[in-house]
């Protein structure tokens, strides 16, 4: 899990204790981009 974790936050995604994340609009941009 730390690996994953520490993945995100280099992407700017903020990771949470419970687990929960926040994805920062720039971050949902980009995963949308590179899908079309």
């Amino acid at each position: 899990m730390f690996a994953k974790s520490s993945f995100l936050t280099a992407l700017g995604v903020e990771v949470f204790a419970s687990g929960q994340r926040r994805w920062p609009d720039h971050v949902k941009a980009q995963a949308v981009a590179e899908t079309l």
